[in-house]
């Protein structure tokens, strides 16, 4: 755990140790079904900064960022392994590689001013990406809500239900999705797919 003096405020480093403990460490990671109509992949390696601000704050978070924060709803901007998520007109999330989260938390700190709040909450989410020719028909099996191409394109972000929990997703190519989910739903999500994508057929891939 590391002290920063930044605008009063204590940052935390969440990953206390080197290698800290995957939500998913325990779950079965064979592959499953027959045929190859779909990856499921675990993302280790984000921290997770939940940003509360308004569109005033764009400037700052570019120049420390190098990302446009995106002020059209549910639309989400990458450069590289970094993204950011609109989730609410105040609200968006930041994934950053995990070894650069407590950096960038003060850098934001130090520099959005006292109406902003940049709040690290990399030890409660968890990344899960689908992939392959049956990742959209997992989709539709998993949620209600309309995940055709022409309401969610690629770049696109919903907070919706997915099976009955929480879920941030985001569409990364025509048949690719990601799920960022709250780390104590993340085994039954994990689950989840995989009894959804067995008829399928699927592959287990931890990045």
């Amino acid at each position: 755990m590391s002290n920063s003096n930044s605008s009063s405020y204590l940052v935390v480093n969440q990953w206390a140790t080197s290698e800290p403990r995957s939500p998913l460490a325990d779950v079965d990671k064979s592959s499953g079904g027959t045929g190859e109509g779909l990856i499921l992949r675990e993302h280790t390696g984000f921290g997770y900064l939940v940003l509360r601000g308004s569109d005033a704050h764009a400037g700052a978070v570019q120049q420390h960022l190098g990302l446009a924060l995106p002020i059209e709803p549910m639309k989400a901007v990458v450069a590289g392994e970094r993204c950011i998520r609109w989730i609410s007109p105040d609200e968006w999330l930041i994934t950053v590689p995990a070894a650069e989260t407590a950096s960038v938390e003060a850098a934001l700190r130090n520099n959005l001013g006292s109406d902003a709040a940049v709040v690290d909450n990399s030890g409660g989410f968890a990344t899960i990406q689908l992939s392959g020719e049956a990742g959209e028909l997992v989709i539709r099996k998993s949620t209600g809500y309309d995940i055709h191409e022409r309401n969610f394109p690629p770049g696109k972000v919903v907070t919706t239900t997915f099976a009955q929990a929480q879920c941030v997703m985001r569409r990364l190519e025509d048949h690719s999705f990601e799920l960022i989910v709250r780390r104590s739903f993340a085994d039954y999500i994990w689950r989840w797919l995989r009894d959804a994508a067995t008829e399928y057929g699927f592959s287990v891939e931890t990045v």
